[in-house]
């Protein structure tokens, strides 16, 4: 062959000679129809009618636009449609500050999700649920268990209307919780495994009611297992401490350690007395004495004696 002359293979010289000669063929009319034709501002072979593609559409220039207000990528056979790929990264949605919201089934409107252009918010018809393990959002899920996603966070609940925290438990193990808390920090200040207070503007204010009721062998509205309490006293010095100065004392032993004094406008029963001991208190109640009592007024001069009907006071 000449210089110059490149040697071709049939499916290359019939695809060359095609694109040589379509343009020619368009303008002269010979291939024009109402729905192709070749448009010499865009200098593009223009199609007017749906395209029927049978292998892989390669798009290398990067982009596919639109003029019409609406674009749909329909699919009515494909059970499963994958996009992105390789991609890194992929984008739906606006592109512009001012642009709607992206609606996914169909938009929150009727069923699906919606992500909210202007406030990025998303919003479901239907529940937003994760697997059986792992985050969702500011939520974890191990088992059974919900906790805050990241650690330290604290969980607050603010309402303004009826209960703002209802816990039910159906559960019949043995030693269900329906609550619990637990406090383990060490810290060099006071810590708090509960803390309740009510400081509302009410006819009356209960700051915790527990009552225990049921089909039960034994119903305790309260258990204080360990520590002391105070009624009254944020710093009570025995197990049970009531008025402000530890003014009253029960200690470990059931005995009372400290008083202040005792009032009563009616009865008080010592029921642990016996005929054995100098006081002793008979079946109807009766405080009497089997021994002699010393008596003493203390100071110099001041004496008590006893006389029949009754305990006389002399300074003589």
């Amino acid at each position: 062959m000449g210089k110059g002359i490149q040697k071709l293979n049939k499916a290359e010289f019939l695809k060359r000679l095609a694109i040589a000669i379509l343009p020619g063929l368009l303008v002269a009319g010979l291939l024009y129809a109402a729905n192709i034709y070749y448009d010499l501002d865009l200098n593009k072979v223009m199609v007017n009618e749906n395209t029927d593609i049978t292998d892989d559409l390669a798009v290398n220039g990067g982009d596919i636009t639109t003029t019409a207000t609406t674009f749909n990528l329909i699919n009515a056979t494909a059970t499963t449609v994958s996009f992105a790929g390789a991609a890194a990264t992929l984008n739906i949605g606006p592109g512009a500050a001012t642009a709607t919201s992206v609606n996914l089934a169909g938009g929150s409107g009727a069923t699906g999700c919606t992500v909210d252009g202007a406030t990025g918010n998303l919003v479901c018809t239907g529940n937003i649920t994760g697997s059986a393990s792992g985050t969702v959002g500011y939520w974890s899920r191990s088992g059974t268990t919900l906790s805050p996603a990241t650690a330290n966070d604290v969980v607050s609940v603010t309402g303004n209307s009826g209960d703002i925290l209802t816990l039910t438990s159906s559960a019949t193990g043995v030693s269900n919780k329906a609550l619990n808390i637990s406090q383990t920090g060490a810290t060099t200040g006071t810590d708090y495994g509960a803390y309740i207070s009510n400081t509302g503007a009410a006819t009356t204010n209960i700051g915790l009611y527990a009552t225990a009721s049921g089909a039960a062998t034994n119903n305790y509205a309260a258990i204080f297992e360990a520590g002391n309490v105070g009624i009254g006293d944020t710093s009570p010095t025995a197990l049970l401490t009531v008025g402000s100065g530890d003014l009253f004392q029960v200690n470990s032993l059931g005995a009372i350690a400290a008083a202040a004094g005792i009032t009563s406008s009616g009865t008080i029963t010592f029921s642990g007395l016996t005929t054995a001991g100098p006081v002793i208190t008979s079946a109807t109640g009766v405080l009497s004495s089997e021994a002699q009592l010393a008596l003493s007024r203390g100071g110099t001069g001041a004496n008590l004696t006893a006389s029949n009907g009754g305990i006389v006071y002399s300074n003589a």
